[in-house]
């Protein structure tokens, strides 16, 4: 049971996981030791019966010995009293026969118990025979047990080596553990921090993205405005082409009227000369612009083929002799009202000849190369006042 409490103390202190053969070895064990235990209980009982014997026979051996000392002294009186050999060997016989008896009653009783007395001792002997050869197989299965205990304990010292070992490579593997779940946490915060970076560069991307959308929005509706302006524009240029093209036409009939009333009328001296002193009189403030746009020199002078720049240094160089001849209008000429009207007039030639161009450009991709040199002939001979 000391072995086994020892066997047992391991277990118990590092708390191990039991298998299934240790549970069988425990149990085979136990069912031996309490085997052992009950026939070591028959043996204690068999020991107290053969001491008890023992006692009684003890006491009984005292007692022959009580008696055979007391025949000795008898003896020895006899001598005493009658040295001859053959009464002393008679009496001898005698008190021999008398002694046995009386040591017989007196140890074992009456002589019809003595049988029994046998018999008892001889079942005594058997018994403590068979009592023996218990106790020899008691100690031979006491030391197979033992031998038994010793291998398993050595097996279970093995084993608790081999557990001892399984334990260190645990605990280093839960130390192992522990700093991989370390790192694992790092690891975690580290991605769980990234994802709140990402999803706030995705959530800045989404705003972005709004503002993208609604600025392409805007775009697209400023598209829309500007491609219906366009086309607006379009619209009104085609429909300024085409009164372009009607007045155009309508100046060629004019013309040719104009020039078949000419052949007919020629006019009076008196009248032209008129009309010259009407040119260079002062022009008042109200109708400069347009006494300006219809002086006949400088739309001559733009029929003839002249350039702009001479157009507007002949018509300053009118005006400025048309206010040198009349008094009042010296306030005319020393203004600076006379050279913005004519530039005025010079810009609005020129953007009415930009447009004038690109529309004879078209008309003459459209037209064949026999009706180009007419074409430049009107727009030299076509004065400014027929465009306002």
């Amino acid at each position: 049971s000391h072995k086994h409490k020892k066997n047992g103390n391991p277990n118990e202190t590092k708390n191990a996981p039991e298998s299934e053969v240790e549970k069988e070895m425990r149990l085979e064990r136990s069912s031996s030791v309490h085997s052992d235990m009950t026939k070591a209980e028959e043996c204690i009982n068999v020991t107290k019966e053969v001491e008890s014997l023992q006692q009684n026979v003890k006491r009984k051996i005292q007692m022959l010995n009580e008696a055979i000392s007391n025949l000795h002294s008898a003896l020895e009186e006899l001598d005493e009293t009658q040295p001859s050999g053959f009464i002393y060997f008679f009496i001898c016989i005698r008190i021999s026969v008398r002694i046995k008896h009386t040591l017989y009653t007196y140890a074992y009783g009456p002589s019809e118990q003595l049988d029994e007395i046998k018999q008892e001792v001889d079942e005594a002997k058997k018994l403590v025979k068979e009592k023996d050869g218990m106790l020899a197989k008691l100690k031979r299965s006491a030391d197979e047990t033992m031998r038994t205990l010793e291998e398993k304990e050595k097996e279970l010292e093995e084993r608790e080596k081999g557990l001892n070992e399984e334990v260190d490579d645990i605990t280093k593997q839960n130390k192992d553990l522990k700093d991989r779940r370390e790192l694992l946490l790092r690891e975690c915060d580290d991605v769980r921090k990234q994802k709140e970076h990402w999803q706030q560069l995705v959530e800045e991307q989404k705003q972005r993205f709004e503002i993208f959308r609604k600025q392409q929005e805007e775009l697209d509706k400023r598209d829309q405005e500007v491609l219906g302006l366009h086309r607006s524009i379009t619209e009104e240029r085609l429909k300024l082409q085409e009164e372009k093209k009607r007045f155009l036409k309508e100046r060629h009939k004019w013309e040719k009227e104009k020039n078949k009333q000419a052949k007919y009328d020629s006019g009076s001296i008196q009248d032209l000369a008129a009309q010259q002193k009407a040119m260079t009189k002062p022009v008042p403030s109200g109708k400069l612009r347009l006494k300006s746009n219809n002086s006949q020199p400088y739309e001559n002078l733009y029929m003839m083929g002249a350039s702009l720049k001479d157009a507007r240094a002949m018509a300053a160089n009118a005006v400025f002799t048309a206010n040198s001849h009349d008094d009042n209008a010296s306030e005319y000429a020393e203004s600076e009202y006379a050279d913005t009207i004519v530039s005025d007039a010079v810009t609005d030639l020129e953007s009415l000849n930009s447009i004038s161009d690109d529309d004879e450009e078209e008309e003459e991709d459209d037209k064949p190369d026999g009706s180009d040199h007419k074409n430049k002939l009107q727009r030299m001979q076509l004065p400014v006042n027929d465009y306002e």
